[in-house]
């Protein structure tokens, strides 16, 4: 083999590297930013008053500053300030004495270098008052990668099937 084909190997070599490195370091990266997502919303019973605004505004900081929400369902449908969600958070996590919040099937499309497509079962579970609330949806979300950091931009339920 010339010495011009076993360098032309290397470099496609160390390309095809560096790209699948760079691609996985955003995935981990965004799967980082979602664990960190369903350990913040955790809540159990014994959580005060300081621990649910602390929980609250972490999460708030996963979200760019403006966040488009469509779930319909909940009655939140458009564009949202991190503050607002930041407040919805806090307020939902005041009336629920415990939440779980666990994702599955979780899909990481990197679409551009700042620009991340993310589809995932989520399963919500809480107790307010006496009742427990349990709920399965699939979401779809997107995120932009804002000052080095992945932050959820837009949530939308899908609808699989009509109730």
């Amino acid at each position: 083999m010339k010495k011009s084909h076993i360098l032309i190997v290397i470099v496609l070599a160390a390309t095809a590297l560096s790209t699948w490195l760079y691609l996985t370091n955003d995935t981990r990266q965004i799967r980082s930013q979602l664990n960190t997502l369903a350990e913040l919303s955790e809540k159990k019973e014994t959580e005060q008053g300081i621990e649910a605004l602390s929980k609250a505004a972490g999460i708030g900081k996963l979200f760019s500053e403006q966040c488009t929400l469509q779930l319909e369902e909940y009655g939140h449908r458009g564009t949202y300030f991190r503050k607002d969600i930041t407040d919805s958070v806090f307020m939902v996590r005041n009336r629920s004495h415990q939440i779980t919040l666990k994702m599955y099937d979780i899909t990481i499309a990197v679409e551009k270098p700042t620009r991340a497509a993310i589809a995932l079962t989520l399963h919500l579970s809480g107790v307010v008052g006496e009742e427990t609330a349990v709920d399965v949806n699939e979401i779809a979300l997107t995120m932009n990668k804002e000052e080095g950091d992945w932050l959820i931009d837009s949530v939308t339920v899908v609808q699989i099937l009509e109730r």
